[in-house]
């Protein structure tokens, strides 16, 4: 089984810190089109982005396989868009349509390969696929928009929409969802709640043990 084939909702370890984007890509898994899109999830690497793009596709592929479920990375993305420009018998369209026929479009890294040419295709693509009812889901490192923190208002935290405006503008307006790097104050409330669920499967033992009795 490839790698990829792996990714599913089963096996995505849920955290305090990610409960929310798990319990939104299954919605979207469950109801492309209907609730959240877009939907943009964005995050440090190593924090399950791709896990969850991946089982979205994984999800609806094996239990619809009538679906089109197309995912593709922003590099792989502005690699075909080259290739299809370079071509003799160069046809834009061609490359659109390839995109515009899925069910579920998910792009992975959309700040990779990300250019003003790519985000005309993205924001052609997508407005075509959300007007139509169609599911798009797209990952970055950086959120759509710069949010300006209070506590620091000289700080400016890199966004997509220092790359590209437009597109950033089109995904603000869906659903965000961040999967922050877990905080020490994220790790003690989790052992936290873990220690009361031990102290009362415990306390229920005990109670159990002395019936017995």
């Amino acid at each position: 089984m490839d790698k990829e084939e792996t990714y599913s909702f089963e096996n995505f370890k849920e955290e305090v810190f990610n409960g929310l984007a798990l319990a939104t890509a299954k919605a979207v898994a469950e109801s492309p089109g209907a609730y959240y899109n877009p939907f943009y999830l964005y995050g440090d690497d190593g924090l399950g982005k791709t896990h969850l793009l991946r089982a979205i596709e994984n999800y609806k592929s094996s239990g619809f396989p009538s679906w089109n479920c197309i995912y593709v990375t922003g590099k792989d993305f502005q690699q075909g868009y080259v290739a299809e420009i370079s071509r003799a018998d160069a046809d834009v369209e061609r490359f659109r349509n390839t995109y515009m026929d899925a069910d579920i479009l998910l792009v992975d890294d959309i700040q990779d390969g990300l250019d003003p040419y790519t985000e005309r295709e993205y924001l052609l693509i997508m407005h075509a696929l959300i007007k139509a009812g169609k599911q798009v889901v797209v990952s970055s490192c950086m959120p759509p928009k710069a949010p300006e923190p209070e506590w620091r208002p000289d700080y400016a935290t890199d966004s997509l929409e220092s790359k590209a405006p437009e597109l950033a503008a089109l995904l603000d307006k869906g659903t965000v969802v961040n999967i922050p790097f877990p905080t020490i104050e994220m790790i003690a409330a989790h052992f936290y709640r873990y220690k009361e669920l031990v102290s009362t499967l415990n306390q229920t033992r005990t109670g159990a043990s002395n019936k017995n009795y």
